[in-house]
């Protein structure tokens, strides 16, 4: 969440389309990204203070609405961590922080979960997108949504079309 105008990311299309689909169903999206962070970062291991921030806002949202349900959990991240020395213990970062998860907040093991790629800009995005989908094809209820296809602004931020398309493949 970053109060910067102009900022979007993809979870407004998600959004838009669920409640299109859902009309009788009231959603919470529960912000907890944060932008250029990573697990090499020490941005969301364990302990470290975006992590724990995370999980307290999960915890809270339960709190606060008991008949809440955990329906999903998507992630967008990598950027930080797509170096071939970061990306080589991506996975057991992600697996370690979703297993702390499990047993700290509402998400589950069968909590449907979706990884999303990086915007195709050489050959470190293109290898982490691979790390990104073997973490999601390890594990049940998991998925990868494919960026290959779309375009950036920067060269490295998707541009508000792509962004669309990437919240409607989410979707």
């Amino acid at each position: 969440v970053d109060p910067q105008s102009g900022d979007m990311g993809l979870d407004i299309t998600f959004c838009r389309q669920y409640m299109i689909n859902n009309p009788n169903v009231d959603m919470i999206l529960i912000p907890v990204a944060e932008g250029g962070t990573g697990f090499a970062t020490n941005d969301w291991n364990v302990g470290n203070v975006t992590y724990e921030n995370a999980v307290s806002q999960i915890q809270g949202a339960f709190t606060d609405i008991t008949d809440l349900q955990m329906k999903g959990f998507l992630w967008h991240q990598g950027e930080a961590d797509k170096s071939p020395t970061n990306r080589a213990n991506y996975s057991t970062a992600w697996n370690a922080m979703m297993t702390n998860l499990i047993s700290r907040t509402a998400v589950t093991a069968e909590t449907p979960t979706i990884l999303g790629g990086l915007y195709a800009n050489g050959s470190d995005a293109a290898a982490m997108d691979i790390v990104l989908e073997g973490v999601a094809d390890a594990r049940d209820y998991t998925t990868f949504v494919t960026t290959s296809d779309l375009t950036s602004f920067d060269n490295l931020h998707f541009d508000a079309a792509s962004t669309r398309t990437l919240g409607n493949r989410y979707y």
